[in-house]
């Protein structure tokens, strides 16, 4: 279950950063890097060839190159890559529910479910959860480039002193 706030981040983020130029500044934009990096090894890890990348080149990369504009792909795109990923994982779809924001474009045939839900399935996260888990990730970020680097000293006291946040609750 902690993937699926973690997924809803990602679109939420996606959804807000599409309308976004290159070299934003908007928050939105290093939210998106934070859930991206998040979900990116359950989308690898799903065998779905470009699932990833779809989400490193649309929300990733804006934050590391300026001149990248966030979501150039479009919102369908990564909403696309997300679904087809999780279907090879134990996430319900129900649990991710849909995102019913905009009036310009026909998102319908690219909802997470047949017959989508009404939006997180009854899942509550608050800031503080999320703020805590962009945390989280930031921590990984910095242990992954420890390890890169060949740190281990480093690593390991990242991973030593990071405390996972509990996941959310269905209420």
């Amino acid at each position: 279950m902690l993937l699926v706030p973690l997924i809803q981040g990602t679109l939420r983020t996606s959804i807000s950063s599409e309308t976004l130029i290159a070299g934003s500044m908007n928050a939105t934009v290093g939210e998106g890097y934070a859930f991206a990096l998040s979900i990116a090894p359950v989308l690898h890890q799903s065998g779905v060839v470009g699932s990833d990348t779809i989400i490193n080149e649309n929300l990733v990369k804006p934050l590391m190159n300026k001149s990248v504009k966030p979501v150039r792909d479009g919102i369908r795109e990564i909403i696309v890559g997300v679904k087809e990923a999780i279907s090879y994982t134990t996430i319900d779809c129900d649990d991710v529910g849909r995102f019913d924001v905009r009036n310009d474009e026909d998102l319908t045939d690219v909802y997470m479910c047949p017959e989508p839900t009404v939006f997180a399935g009854g899942l509550y996260i608050t800031d503080s959860d999320v703020a805590e888990w962009i945390h989280v990730s930031s921590e990984v970020r910095k242990m992954e480039t420890a390890l890169i680097q060949k740190d281990i000293k480093s690593a390991k006291n990242i991973y030593l002193h990071v405390s996972l946040p509990m996941a959310p609750q269905k209420m």
